[in-house]
């Protein structure tokens, strides 16, 4: 049903069709608030709600689907805050930006060990320490048990006002495609362990306080001068400051 001209409430009866395996809403003028009978939707792999005018909290009951894979409600007037996840869930793909969700993010989060894509960004009352979202207010450091999170593949902290060392425990991830830290007040070395991510093509870190020699191997010389750039204390390939002659990884 996605992409029409559809307007209106989402009809509650949807929640009895319990074979349901993949509902898309998206694109559509969905007004009011996700139906508590969604809970019933045992059997669903995907729910897209997308681009509508969705309000209200998101039920926590929808994280507890015990067979639901990718969930997709940006670009709504969601409020509330982001329920505690359930650790034993199939969840891989949440995107949740583009709301009005509030409160800190849920620690739970981090024992989401198939979690692939978390996207939160564009929730301008979201606050707190913990991970992946952009334009938000995160604060603190970058928590060890990110490394856990073995299954992701897009980690996004740019534009926050995170602080502290980069997380060596980041070297754990290794499908990560895309590590953003851009725009922190991030402080001391790029780590080591970085460079053993093999599957890394996108890597930034500028516009931090770093320092020191940037790591070599076969991605980080791939990377240019704007993965770096506003670190003034950095050194050494892509850049044209060279190290001391002391200087070690």
């Amino acid at each position: 049903m996605g992409s029409n001209n559809i307007n209106g409430s989402i009809p509650s009866f949807i929640g009895n069709c319990n074979q349901l395996q993949d509902l898309s809403l998206s694109y559509n003028n969905f007004s009011g608030p996700i139906p508590p009978s969604f809970a019933n939707l045992s059997q669903l792999h995907s729910l897209l709600m997308e681009s509508n005018n969705i309000n209200g909290p998101i039920p926590s009951d929808i994280y507890r689907l015990s067979s639901l894979v990718y969930l997709s409600l940006s670009n709504n007037l969601l409020t509330g805050q982001v329920c505690q996840f359930k650790y034993n869930n199939t969840l891989s793909y949440v995107d949740l930006s583009h709301n009005k969700l509030s409160g800190t993010v849920p620690s739970s989060i981090f024992n989401e060990v198939d979690l692939v894509v978390l996207i939160l960004s564009s929730n301008e009352k979201l606050t707190g320490e913990i991970p992946s979202a952009v334009c938000n207010n995160f604060t603190g450091k970058i928590p060890k048990l990110v490394g856990k999170l073995k299954a992701l593949k897009q980690l996004n902290m740019s534009h926050n006002h995170l602080t502290g060392n980069i997380e060596p425990s980041i070297g754990n991830l290794t499908n990560l495609e895309t590590l953003d830290l851009s725009s922190n007040n991030l402080t001391g070395r790029i780590p080591i362990q970085l460079a053993t991510v093999t599957s890394l093509e996108v890597f930034r870190v500028s516009h931090n306080q770093l320092e020191g020699l940037i790591p070599t191997g076969p991605q980080f010389n791939t990377f240019d001068n704007s993965s770096y750039e506003g670190n003034t204390r950095l050194c050494g390939f892509p850049l044209q400051k060279a190290c001391n002659s002391g200087e070690r990884q």
